[in-house]
């Protein structure tokens, strides 16, 4: 027999050996249960409220907020993105040290004023 063959014959083998060995290991483990929360009500709910409109209100409070941290940390990563590419051009001499600041900076005030805001609105709601 022709040592390729043998070698082949051999892998082959080994696969077989080892998915079946996978396979018996995924099944091992199919009743593993998370220790999952419990969904927990609005953080503005009263405790006696049974008025289901009330509910939608406060429920959409907390989905407003929600909303607008996501939005916040997009602002975040916008401007992240932005500094580090100004921060790559820096080597070809297209921007300098004063651009790549004034981008953060920048930045930063509008994402500082856009919590100020979401702030003011999650009062006001």
């Amino acid at each position: 027999m022709p040592l390729k063959k043998v070698l082949r014959h051999i892998r082959s083998r080994t696969q077989r050996v080892t998915y079946t060995l996978g396979t018996l290991a995924m099944l091992g483990f199919t009743h593993a249960y998370a220790a999952l929360p419990a969904a927990s009500p609005p953080t503005t709910a009263p405790s006696s409220a049974t008025n289901w409109l009330d509910f939608i209100k406060f429920y959409a409070k907390d989905a407003f907020l929600v909303l607008a941290l996501v939005v916040m940390a997009y602002g975040l990563i916008q401007v992240v993105g932005k500094v580090m590419a100004m921060y790559g051009e820096l080597s070809s001499g297209r921007v300098t040290w004063g651009d790549i600041g004034g981008a953060a900076v920048g930045g930063a005030t509008i994402l500082l004023f856009g919590v100020v805001l979401t702030t003011a609105a999650i009062a006001v709601i």
